[in-house]
């Protein structure tokens, strides 16, 4: 009895611990160890004959609810709203490209290409004058290299600057605003997945940049079923954190009049193309 006890306890081990990843339960650090799924496996295993077992159960009630919400509650569109911010292109002094969330994954190549194309319509239309590169090593590591190749092949003649490793996404909020302060800029576009848009958004914000949200990738809501289950659990991460910055008082800034066109003159390369 006890061992077909753990041999259950193992298989929905396995099993919670595919679901978290799916639902994004898991910190990312640990969905990418190759280690999750037989830890998690023994885990079960031990549990399964103790009075703890209902803690894989109530995990597996939280994970199926999560799972039935995403793909039969009509909660895309709210979510997409609460999570995506988009802003109009204008005058800016450069445009911040957050590479921290792209992982080296077969992906990678076009991943870092795709922002890349939508970094450089800002510059192509006058609207900025150069880009500015942030990454953190991850479980992964720095893919810095591989990007810097990539943007700088499609930015073509505009100046490419990098930001140091961060360690977190505060940390490169305070780099780049170190460097808009001694640049003397008030206002970046900001380039990053959709989802990461507010949350982003607003700790720039609160840190006194003013940014254009200018998202790689769509904006609408996922159309299919299978596509909310792939999309839960950025859905999860992000809103989570993004519930602990209003909890630590971070609010979207109010909005204001509107801006003056910033100094180095990208304004005024809208104004000619304008006219002409």
């Amino acid at each position: 009895m006890d061992l077909k006890r753990r041999a259950g306890g193992f298989t929905l081990g396995v099993l919670l611990a595919s679901g978290a990843q799916i639902t994004g339960l898991l910190p990312r650090a640990l969905e990418c160890s190759p280690l999750i799924l037989p830890a998690a496996g023994a885990a079960g295993a031990l549990l399964a004959p103790t009075r703890a077992r209902v803690l894989l159960w109530a995990l597996g009630a939280v994970e199926a609810l999560l799972l039935m919400v995403a793909v039969y509650a009509p909660v895309a569109p709210a979510i997409t709203h609460a999570l995506v911010r988009q802003d109009d292109p204008g005058p800016a002094d450069a445009v911040v490209v957050l590479l921290s969330d792209v992982p080296p994954d077969a992906s990678f190549p076009a991943e870092v290409r795709f922002r890349a194309l939508h970094a450089c319509q800002p510059l192509r239309a006058g609207h900025a004058r150069r880009m500015v590169l942030v990454h953190r090593p991850g479980p992964w590591g720095s893919q810095i290299g591989t990007a810097r190749r990539q943007l700088r092949l499609l930015a073509g003649d505009y100046p490419v600057e990098e930001t140091p490793p961060a360690a977190s996404t505060r940390d490169e909020v305070r780099a780049v605003c170190r460097l808009a302060r001694a640049r003397g800029w008030s206002r970046v576009f900001l380039v990053c997945r959709p989802t990461a848009t507010r949350r982003a958004a607003d700790l720039f914000e609160a840190a006194g940049l003013r940014v254009l949200c200018l998202p790689a990738g769509s904006t609408a809501p996922p159309a299919l079923r299978r596509d909310c289950v792939f999309m839960l659990s950025e859905w999860v991460r992000e809103g989570a954190a993004l519930i602990v910055l209003r909890l630590q008082g971070v609010r979207p800034a109010p909005p204001g009049p509107a801006d003056p066109p910033p100094p180095g003159g990208a304004g005024r390369r809208v104004v000619r193309g304008a006219r002409k």
